[in-house]
């Protein structure tokens, strides 16, 4: 066991674990126990679930394929944003359809119940925290317990892009993009995009 200890890199500390240096002298714990550590505690409770090889397989593969969605997402927002940014020079005000609630302006848009949007940080215009979906334009609607208002609106945040950016109008255990992602959030207007797919 000394010279095991010894053979270990400088300053590295032989932390308790299945591959330590006193697994290695004693063999491989018996029926899933831990050795040393009373009766009836198993390995899987002192040092967790150990995967196998297989098993650390699929899951890399898992999160290689995740990761390339992800990275095929930001690269269509991003070119979404840029012809967002290269139309603003024209008109690209859409046709409205008649509606019951009224129609809010943003800028040189106009803004519609099931328009697909970016939200843009309230401390810096430029910048997209996510994308997501009108739900309503009514003043009198309710999120969080609270009403919209004049020149707010009600999102659905659909893709958080900076997942940290604090919510305008933090509500329940929604203070964050990331926390509401399937929920509705109020939004101003002035900070909202309509995307242009």
């Amino acid at each position: 066991m000394q010279q095991l200890s010894s053979n270990l890199p400088e300053g590295s500390i032989d932390k308790p674990g299945p591959d330590d240096v006193f697994s290695k002298v004693m063999g491989n714990d018996r029926n899933g126990d831990a050795v040393m550590y009373g009766l009836g505690v198993r390995a899987a409770d002192v040092w967790g679930v150990i995967p196998s090889r297989s098993a650390c397989h699929r899951e890399n593969i898992q999160l290689k394929s995740q990761c390339e969605e992800l990275t095929s997402t930001v690269v269509q927002l991003r070119a979404q944003v840029s012809e967002m940014e290269g139309s603003r020079g024209g008109s690209s005000v859409q046709p409205l359809a008649s509606q019951h609630f009224p129609n809010v302006t943003n800028g040189h848009q106009r803004l519609r119940v099931g328009d697909e949007v970016f939200l843009k940080s309230i401390l810096n215009s430029t910048e997209i925290v996510a994308r997501g979906r009108v739900q309503s334009l009514d003043p009198n609607d309710l999120v969080g317990g609270t009403e919209i208002g004049p020149e707010w609106c009600e999102v659905n945040v659909q893709v958080p892009i900076k997942k940290d950016e604090n919510l305008v109008r933090p509500y329940g255990l929604f203070s964050t993009i990331q926390d509401c992602i399937g929920a509705p959030i109020a939004w101003p207007c002035p900070f909202i995009s309509v995307c242009i797919c």
